[in-house]
């Protein structure tokens, strides 16, 4: 079952299994994405999910990218 971690907004799920090490705290498995990738970039919502479209459509573009944000603050 996914989980949704409190205000992080990452994707992940509980690990039933007590851990190898005898520690018995819950253990969580990779996080596998986010619930919402939304920037917000001087007041302008931004979607990476656009950027990607907007990128796949051009054939001179591979399908492996980055958006990287630069002198950007909160």
């Amino acid at each position: 079952m996914p989980l949704l971690r409190f205000r992080t907004r990452d994707i992940t799920s509980i690990i039933p299994e007590r851990c190898p090490c005898g520690r018995t705290h819950r253990r969580l498995n990779r996080i596998t994405g986010r619930s919402d990738d939304m920037l917000i970039v001087r007041g302008v919502n931004i979607y990476p999910q656009q950027i990607e479209r907007v990128l796949m459509s051009l054939p001179q573009i591979g399908s492996n990218y980055l958006i990287q944000l630069e002198g950007w603050t909160r």
